[in-house]
C-alpha cells in the first residue's frame, strides 16, 4: 500500500486535519482480513488460512517491503503465505492458460490477479 493511503487526506475525505498515521503495514492487513473474511464466508469448509496462498508483490519491492507483506498476511490470519513477483506470476498464469506445450503457443497471458486467486482455490482437506 503507498502511505498516502496509510492516513486520511483532507482532498479525499473533506476532514480538516488528519489522524495519526497508521503504521504501513496496517491497511494492508486490514484489506487481506477483509478478503479472508470474505473468502470464508464462501467457502465455510475450506477457511482461507488452512490454504496455501500466494500474492503478488511488485518486483520492485526490497527485502523489508516483502517482510511488511507477510506481517500484514500473519496479521490478517493467512500463515500460509507464498511471495511472488508480479512478472513471475503473470508468466505462470500464461503457462497454466496455454496447457502442457505453453512453449509451443501464444496468446494473451492471464492477469497476475487471477493466477493469484487460482493458485487460493480451495483443497480439499
Amino acid at each position: 500500500m503507498r502511505a498516502w493511503i496509510a492516513t486520511a487526506h483532507p482532498a479525499l475525505g473533506g476532514a480538516r486535519r488528519c489522524p495519526a498515521r497508521l503504521a504501513r503495514w496496517k491497511p494492508s492487513a486490514r484489506y487481506l482480513r477483509h478478503l479472508r473474511e470474505a473468502w470464508d464466508q464462501q467457502f465455510k469448509k475450506a477457511p482461507l488460512a488452512e490454504q496455501e496462498v500466494v500474492l503478488t508483490v511488485p518486483a520492485s519491492f526490497d527485502a523489508a517491503a516483502r517482510d511488511l507483506t507477510l506481517k500484514a498476511a500473519e496479521q490478517a490470519g493467512l500463515p500460509r503465505i507464498t511471495l511472488i513477483e508480479e512478472p513471475q506470476a503473470a508468466l505462470y498464469a500464461w503457462c497454466e492458460a496455454m496447457g502442457e506445450n505453453s512453449a509451443n503457443k501464444s496468446g494473451p497471458a492471464k492477469s497476475s490477479w487471477w493466477w493469484t486467486w487460482a493458485a487460493a482455490r480451495p483443497t480439499s482437506p
